[in-house]
């Protein structure tokens, strides 16, 4: 088995899941954005940039974890915009949920980067907004408190995958040098 080939494989089905999700995502806020009275041009524009963003990053630089960074801020954007597009509606809080779910799925990739920049994408968006928008984050106005609570549960939970991640990208690594050596012992026997 050539472990850094499956790492490979590995990777290309969470980029091809995350990129459908994106994918997903367009109609989707377009649709709430519609039904919702939202401004369609940012809604629209916004999440349609997204995949495209990612796909152009992919075709660039498909080595190396730049584009699976650039794919995990996506997602969380995406994300934002779904949170967003729901401002003022009952499901808009239990819509933070999924970036919970979102940033167990870039888990999938193996980089403990791709969590981090997820993770201080989702960060900076409810920093902002809690100030400066904040029904677009939750109801009820700018709220210190809330914000240190999301904050304490983000950072253990983006703690916690990002070791997760980088566990088995240490492990995908230490199974491909042990199959060289292997391979080198034979080869010299």
């Amino acid at each position: 088995m050539n472990t850094a080939l499956e790492l490979q494989r590995l990777r290309a089905v969470a980029h091809r899941f995350i990129l459908g999700a994106l994918w997903v995502h367009v109609p989707l806020i377009v649709g709430l954005a519609f039904i919702l009275g939202r401004p369609l041009p940012f809604f629209g524009l916004t999440s349609l940039a997204l995949p495209l963003v990612v796909m152009t990053t992919f075709r660039v630089m498909p080595e190396g974890s730049t584009a699976r960074v650039t794919e995990g801020i996506a997602l969380m954007a995406s994300v934002s915009l779904l949170v967003g597009v729901l401002a003022g509606q009952k499901v808009q809080v239990d819509m933070h949920m999924y970036y919970f779910a979102a940033l167990a799925l870039l888990v999938a990739n193996c980089d403990w980067r791709v969590i981090l920049g997820g993770a201080a994408t989702v960060a900076i968006h409810h920093i902002l907004l809690n100030f400066l928008l904040s029904s677009f984050v939750y109801s009820g106005g700018p709220d210190f408190l809330r914000l240190t609570l999301h904050a304490v549960v983000l950072i253990l939970e983006a703690g916690a995958l990002a070791w997760m991640a980088f566990t088995l990208e240490a492990t995908f690594n230490g199974l491909a040098a042990e199959s060289d050596r292997t391979r080198a012992a034979h080869a010299a026997s």
